[in-house]
């Protein structure tokens, strides 16, 4: 059999893979260069491109966000916006609360709310969780607590809707940021209500192990903590303690 050449599309989702190992031994400049120049090639797949956001999202500046996203919703808006919108969304209110980074978020709600039909799609039965992440990142504790309300009630008018995202409300994610407002807030009863409601939906739904929900659980804890709701016991009796 006759060598073959590989595919260009091969050789740079391998450098992507790279990209990605390198970015975890902390060699970030080459882990963002190559991500961007991966990422905005214009033979670029969706796959590529998703990988080289989700690194530029948590370890690129605000033009290299912005940047990639533009080159995402040039390429790929047409059938998957609100799919790329949310996780960007997500990964963008991990990062710290730069103004920057608070502004590109809004602009990406903002899209996403703007994407919206009249039906009840999953975007708009999580725009408004969307809505209270990103009010909290500003600091905007009695809005977050209002949008998950507005989320709260969207989903009990409309439990039939057979989505993934239909009942974000009864996830872990929209407690901890609910538990985390409430605690902010200085109401402790409560904040420690969601936070065990968010420690049981995790464990019943069986993604208590997934990174993402980690995240959120080490940021509450540690705020708990500094509030001083949680005891060294009562820390000590759940797996989701801050490094």
């Amino acid at each position: 059999m006759t060598e073959q050449e590989w595919p260009q599309k091969d050789i740079r989702s391998l450098k992507m893979v790279k990209a990605r190992l390198e970015a975890q031994k902390g060699n970030m400049s080459y882990a963002v260069s190559t991500a961007m120049v991966i990422g905005t090639h214009s033979d670029c797949g969706f796959e590529d491109w998703r990988r080289a956001m989700d690194l530029i999202l948590l370890n690129g500046s605000p033009s290299e966000i912005d940047k990639l996203r533009q080159k995402g919703i040039i390429s790929f808006a047409s059938s998957i916006q609100g799919k790329f919108i949310y996780r960007m969304v997500r990964l963008l209110l991990f990062r710290p609360s730069s103004p920057a980074v608070l502004d590109i978020s809004g602009d990406l709600i903002q899209e996403l709310e703007d994407s919206s039909n009249t039906s009840y799609n999953w975007s708009q039965l999580t725009l408004p969780f969307l809505k209270a992440m990103h009010s909290y990142r500003k600091n905007e504790y009695h809005q977050c607590i209002e949008y998950l309300n507005a989320n709260q009630e969207t989903e009990i008018g409309h439990e039939s809707v057979d989505n993934v995202f239909s009942h974000i409300m009864t996830q872990a994610p929209a407690q901890m940021f609910r538990s985390m407002a409430l605690a902010q807030l200085g109401r402790k009863s409560e904040a420690l209500d969601a936070y065990n409601l968010a420690k049981s939906t995790a464990v019943k739904r069986r993604n208590a192990q997934d990174d993402m929900i980690k995240r959120y659980f080490s940021e509450c804890t540690s705020l708990l903590q500094k509030k001083g709701y949680l005891t060294a016991e009562q820390t000590a009796q759940t797996e989701y303690q801050h490094p």
